[in-house]
């Protein structure tokens, strides 16, 4: 009943409520799945309904005592034991819409690349087909709070989530280019991008996307790294800067272990922790514009 009342009181302050005002399903898996790496919320909640008369032998009792008190511990350790949940706390974080911005775009290139259609109705209303069937989509809470038909885009939201997968899926060949910064590093130069999951000790699992870039001779190039966040704006080069041994070499044997040295500096990664890595993306920056220059490099 108290993880009801919490998913409920969340649901209602982030509008996740469905048409019935119940949690949306979404929130409820997000949840819940935290929830089920602790202990067996499913298993817990049909016993507490099977049974309305809840006749137990002791064994039996002193099992869904210890079980009750270890999901009254598990609620408290994800909810922080709050009163209330005030969205005010997390106004701090806000980018003033830059994340929002950065979502529409990349789920409008992403359905058109996957055969899709987006089409916008409003300002803040957009319609997109072909993915997961046809939904109304808004980037305005208040709006989603305000229109039943409505549905909230963010990351958790089910078609950003098979976008996520599909793209993530990418073959390598899809996931390398050539490119230039206008005015490239001296020598050869590579821009990686990983996805990074990180599980510790306990079972909590974390997610980074972190950017490394080395030369030739697998020597980090932070000022490279700065530029992940334009990508957008790097150019199509056609002049290769490395050799095919040279970037077996630095993708078997340098980048892995410079990844793990960041996520240990940067705190995120413990002697305990496991970590599995996805290459998302191979920048390989050549000398200089040429003639392909004129397209932007995409995706």
């Amino acid at each position: 009943m108290l993880l009801e009342e919490k998913l409920l009181q969340i649901a209602r302050t982030l509008g996740k409520v469905d048409e019935f005002g119940q949690v949306a399903e979404d929130l409820r898996s997000q949840i819940l799945g935290q929830l089920s790496e602790r202990i067996s919320y499913d298993k817990l909640y049909q016993d507490a309904v099977r049974d309305p008369k809840l006749v137990r032998t002791r064994q039996e009792l002193d099992v869904a005592i210890e079980n009750a008190q270890t999901a009254r511990q598990v609620v408290w350790e994800l909810f922080q034991d709050l009163e209330g949940f005030r969205l005010d706390d997390y106004r701090v974080m806000d980018d003033a819409g830059a994340g929002m911005t950065r979502l529409i775009r990349y789920v409008q290139e992403s359905v058109s690349e996957h055969g899709g259609s987006w089409r916008p109705l409003s300002a803040d209303i957009f319609e997109v087909a072909g993915i997961t069937g046809t939904t109304r989509l808004t980037q305005t809470r208040e709006t989603a709070q305000g229109d039943d038909q409505l549905a909230l885009l963010g990351l958790e939201h089910p078609i950003v989530k098979r976008l996520f997968e599909m793209d993530t899926m990418l073959p390598a060949n899809r996931r390398g280019v050539l490119a230039t910064l206008g005015s490239p590093p001296n020598g050869a130069c590579v821009l990686t991008i990983w996805r990074v999951v990180i599980q510790n000790s306990e079972g909590m699992t974390t997610r980074r996307i972190v950017p490394i870039a080395v030369d030739g001779l697998g020597q980090r190039k932070r000022e490279v790294e700065i530029s992940a966040p334009i990508i957008q704006n790097f150019y199509a080069s056609s002049v290769h800067s490395m050799q095919p041994e040279q970037r077996m070499d630095l993708l078997h044997a340098d980048l892995p272990e410079i990844l793990r040295r960041d996520l240990a500096f940067r705190g995120h990664l413990s002697e305990s922790s496991t970590i599995s890595s996805r290459l998302l993306a191979w920048i390989e920056f050549g000398n200089g514009l040429t003639e392909a220059s004129a397209e932007h490099v995409s995706g």
